[in-house]
């Protein structure tokens, strides 16, 4: 139970009790009545009793105490810790400043004070001051950053800020840097040059440094060897190791020969400040020099009026464009990133070249590219084909690849038309006796005259080869000996007689694809009214040579007087069928020879 007393007697009544963790407590109850210490000592008493048996929350009251320090010394605090996690001055020193004017402008004094609408009031009121959304989007990331901190010591319970949405910065940056072009980039250098200074610029083009790594580079740094720079202590807080670029490799070499450094020398020992780079762009043709004017569009003069010191403009180096992007040291690193996105970098390596954390941030900040770049882009892009005729479509020309346009398929359109083309010259047929050859030919007949015609136009003949049989081509071998294997056709009409009717005809009147109207298919009936022949006056068709079964069947051309005939055209062959007996009722005709006796021997009229 708790007791109350009084220091010294007098004063005061102060309650002691014990809390919810065992430990004696002693607090003054502010009041000289006895009863109305003895009723806030009991209420004490009675919180520590809930807390020990966890009605109520003990983090609360921790909530409680810190939210009675000022919110001022809150910040002090959190600065401190940036200062401990060896944060940018420069950083820290924006943090301050972001944060005191919050303080000041909102008029808050406590933790529990700072809520998401006084944020919003206050970043409200910055955008009406004309304030660029970059820097009113760093404000509340400093406010939110500051609240995390809070919450994560223990301060508050929730941070109340995370809900404050961010402003779109696309639309209004007024900081866009762009990339230097290959003449501007070798205009600098050439500059730099003169002064000492060009390899400052190499390594912030080709590496991707920044101010600071700049300044923190050593030579222990750079291996020569391997070919590879080591940055330390960089923006990260961690050691990457890029590949040297061998411009820059050269440049350092000469510098330390020159330098006569040490390996824990610095590579830059003199920085290069941004008035002495505006000179160098300004050098350069980079930038240009305008006049600086009041609010009320004066120039503001120089000097006193005097011979010795006239009056001027004041004047200062404008490194924008036209289009209001500017050029600056950290353009460089944006001119190494869109350089690599035009050279077909992959986005993952270029993000190792540059250091970031993910390759998105190279991609939006880092990488610029404009219509020339486009425009090369969709030039590459190949075309899209016509669609193919219907005449193409039927003759299969319409460029689809399929089966035919393979090799194999390359060769047999290649056998096919030398076919048609050695059917459409019409060679005369030779008079020559089946059997008796020439006198090379060493009686060998006409089988191996038609291999010897038929020997391939680009086969070489061997040491051990007979002559005359070098690699036969029977695809041209076949030719005539299908000329075997069919009948004349009839004289009158040019028609194949199915019935022994008509007489032999020498010379092939019909084309493959035509079709006389005059052919029907009777029994025994043909237009043409000769008489008819017995089927002994008719040559008889000799047996057909044997073929490789691969060989097409080809139709026959012009029929010689010995029964053989060459192609004129390809046609298909029609089935053989046997001669039959002419019927004795066909009528007799005076413009026709009279029919013979059966058995008697029939002349054929000569060719």
């Amino acid at each position: 139970m708790a007791t109350l007393y009084k220091r010294g007697g007098k004063g005061n009544w102060i309650a002691s009790w014990y809390d919810h963790s065992g430990v004696r407590r002693n607090r003054s109850t502010r009041t000289t009545d006895k009863r109305a210490a003895d009723r806030i000592a009991g209420k004490w008493e009675a919180d520590s009793l809930l807390r020990k048996e966890g009605v109520i929350d003990p983090k609360l009251d921790s909530y409680a105490n810190h939210n009675r320090v000022p919110l001022s010394q809150h910040v002090d605090d959190y600065l401190a810790h940036c200062e401990r996690a060896e944060q940018a001055p420069k950083a820290i020193a924006e943090k301050r400043r972001h944060l005191k004017r919050l303080l000041a402008e909102s008029g808050v004094s406590r933790l529990s004070g700072l809520s998401a609408d006084k944020l919003e009031t206050n970043l409200a009121a910055m955008k009406l001051d004309d304030k660029a959304p970059r820097t009113i989007n760093f404000r509340r990331q400093v406010a939110v950053a500051f609240m995390n901190w809070a919450r994560k010591t223990g301060r508050i319970e929730s941070n109340p800020l995370a809900v404050v949405p961010r402003l779109d910065e696309s639309r209004e940056r007024r900081r866009v840097r762009r990339p230097l072009t290959d003449d501007e980039l070798a205009r600098l250098l050439a500059v730099a040059a003169e002064r000492g200074r060009a390899e400052w610029y190499l390594a912030a083009a080709f590496a991707g440094l920044r101010k600071g790594d700049l300044r923190r580079l050593t030579w222990a740094d750079v291996d020569f060897a391997d070919g590879t720079l080591t940055i330390r202590h960089g923006k990260a807080k961690r050691v990457d190791t890029i590949p040297l670029h061998p411009e820059l490799a050269a440049a350092l070499k000469a510098l330390k020969v020159r330098a006569r450094a040490v390996p824990l020398a610095k590579v830059f020992p003199t920085t290069v400040t941004d008035d002495t780079r505006l000179k160098d762009f300004l050098r350069a043709g980079l930038a240009r020099e305008v006049i600086v004017r009041d609010d009320k569009g004066e120039p503001i003069m120089l000097g006193k009026g005097d011979k010795r010191s006239p009056l001027r403009p004041k004047t200062r180096i404008d490194p924008t464009d036209d289009e209001g992007r500017v050029i600056d040291l950290h353009a460089l690193r944006t001119t190494l990133g869109t350089n690599l996105a035009r050279a077909g970098v992959a986005p993952q390596l270029a993000q190792r070249i540059m250091r970031h954390e993910t390759y998105a941030t190279t991609l939006k900040h880092y990488t610029v590219l404009g219509l020339t770049d486009t425009s090369r882009a969709m030039k590459a892009l190949p075309g899209v084909s016509r669609p193919a005729s219907e005449a193409q479509r039927a003759t299969g020309t319409d460029g689809r690849g399929d089966r035919h346009d393979t090799p194999e398929g390359e060769r047999q359109r290649a056998r096919q038309r030398a076919e048609r083309a050695d059917g459409e010259q019409g060679a005369t047929a030779s008079t020559q006796p089946i059997g008796s050859g020439e006198a090379d030919d060493g009686g060998k007949g006409l089988e191996t005259q038609s291999l010897r015609d038929g020997v391939r136009h680009n086969a070489t003949s061997g040491i051990n080869g007979a002559k005359g049989t070098r690699t036969p081509n029977f695809q041209l071998a076949k030719l005539a000996l299908y000329q075997l294997s069919y009948r004349p056709e009839c004289a009158c009409c040019g028609i194949r007689p199915r019935r022994a009717k008509c007489r032999p005809a020498p010379i092939l009147v019909r084309s493959r694809r035509t079709r006389d109207p005059r052919r029907t298919r009777g029994q025994g009936h043909h237009p043409c009214p000769s008489t008819s022949i017995p089927p002994a006056a008719l040559s008889p068709s000799p047996r057909r040579s044997p073929l490789p079964r691969s060989s097409p069947r080809r139709s026959p051309g012009t029929t010689s007087a010995a029964g053989l005939s060459t192609p004129s055209s390809p046609m298909r062959r029609t089935t053989r069928r046997p001669l039959r007996r002419a019927s004795s009722t066909a009528p007799p005709s005076s413009s026709v020879r009279p029919r013979n006796t059966p058995g008697a021997p029939t002349s054929i009229p000569a060719m």
